[in-house]
């Protein structure tokens, strides 16, 4: 039994033209543009550190201009698996995550959110950018 399970993902896109010649050569259709997307799934919620580790390794992966060479999402994969997140400090556990935007963002509705996630730990969120919703 898996239980719940957390995700992050980021993308990136480039021109086609910016490539190697070979570069897309595997490839069925070729499209003006590239994009991928590098994904993480873990069981604990620490979204700002794995977020800044899947962030790091995407912009790596692209960097290279060669999407053949999966070293970079090999070593990500390995990093995260062996990781224990008790490992990290109180900064490393909540990157990303400021009070102060919280209650910029839900103004006087920051302490009923505050106290329904007390009542009830597993609440879904929605938002319009993924970003804000697991940032804020």
């Amino acid at each position: 039994d898996v239980g719940l399970m957390y995700g992050v993902s980021c993308f990136r896109q480039m021109k086609s033209a910016d490539l190697p010649a070979g570069a897309l050569s595997s490839l069925p259709h070729v499209r003006s543009t590239v994009q991928k997307a590098v994904v993480a799934l873990f069981s604990d919620p620490f979204f700002g550190y794995v977020r800044s580790k899947v962030d790091a390794v995407t912009c790596a992966y692209f960097e290279q201009k060669d999407f053949e060479h999966t070293d970079v999402l090999q070593f990500l994969h390995s990093t995260l698996n062996r990781f224990s997140f008790r490992q990290l400090d109180e900064s490393q556990l909540f990157a990303d995550l400021s009070p102060r935007r919280i209650v910029h963002t839900f103004r006087h509705d920051a302490l009923a959110l505050f106290k329904l996630l007390l009542i009830e730990p597993k609440m879904l969120v929605f938002s319009q950018s993924c970003s804000l919703a697991s940032t804020t």
